[in-house]
């Protein structure tokens, strides 16, 4: 009997012997192929770069030839890795996310989602920057052109400064263009946040119509741009915004103007 138990363990042992075993060569052989892979990738010129886009609102702040000069060999300290690469291009100010991969066919696929600026900041003898839908600082693209409302008045001069949130008066004429883009009249009226005051913390608006707004502070500033947009839709006919120059927010229901 115990001759019996004896056998058996001893075959037990054996059996988890020969699966080591056999797990520790599925593993060198798996470590070989990729050894292989990489070796075989390395040795891949890029032939062309592929630019799929991410995003759906077409704002692409860089060409595919700028994204090229990033990722690909034309550039005069090209990184080496895949990996550099792709860090290289994630560093760009003005994407959200940036993925690459190289096949063996010599096609670099380069996978960019780039930020959406809503407003144009504009400080006093500066080309300016943007701002995006995060509230994030965007450098200006040479070959981006789309018509954005301005920023003008007291606002940092330069866009590295960080995030909307930090300045008083960026985070106010975000928060009310955000507001206003939602308003089917005042979405397309309303051109320019102007910002003035301590911190810049106070903000009139400027319509193509030629109005200009106060709206002061960010103190009930939903209440205040909700007046607005009533007195927008539902003014008399001997009373309507076009007819004024001048419209004041600040007094509680009631809209002031001249």
């Amino acid at each position: 009997m115990i001759s019996s138990l004896r056998n058996q363990i001893r075959s037990l042992q054996g059996a988890s012997v020969r699966l080591a075993l056999l797990r520790i060569l599925g593993l060198g052989l798996v470590t070989v192929v990729w050894l292989g892979a990489q070796n075989e990738l390395k040795a891949t010129k890029i032939k062309k770069v592929a630019v799929v886009y991410r995003d759906h609102h077409g704002m692409h702040l860089l060409s595919e030839r700028e994204i090229s000069r990033v990722v690909a060999l034309k550039a005069k300290r090209p990184p080496r890795g895949i990996m550099e690469r792709e860090k290289a291009l994630r560093s760009q100010p003005s994407l959200v996310g940036a993925d690459l991969s190289l096949g063996l066919d010599g096609i670099l696929r380069v996978e960019v989602e780039f930020s959406r600026p809503v407003l144009r900041v504009m400080p006093i003898g500066r080309p300016g920057y943007y701002l995006d839908d995060r509230g994030f600082g965007v450098p200006l693209s040479p070959g981006f052109a789309w018509p954005l409302p301005l920023v003008l008045g007291a606002v940092p001069g330069h866009w590295s400064q960080g995030k909307a949130s930090s300045h008083a008066g960026l985070a106010l004429a975000l928060r009310s263009h955000q507001a206003l883009a939602l308003d089917s009249i005042l979405g397309t009226e309303v051109t320019q946040y102007v910002l003035s005051g301590a911190d810049s913390a106070s903000m009139e608006l400027q319509t193509r119509s030629g109005q200009r707004i106060w709206v002061g502070t960010s103190m009930d500033l939903a209440s205040k741009l909700n007046k607005l947009s009533l007195f927008y839709r539902w003014a008399p006919a001997d009373s309507l915004p076009t007819r004024f120059h001048n419209i004041n927010l600040i007094f509680k229901d009631q809209i002031v103007c001249r």
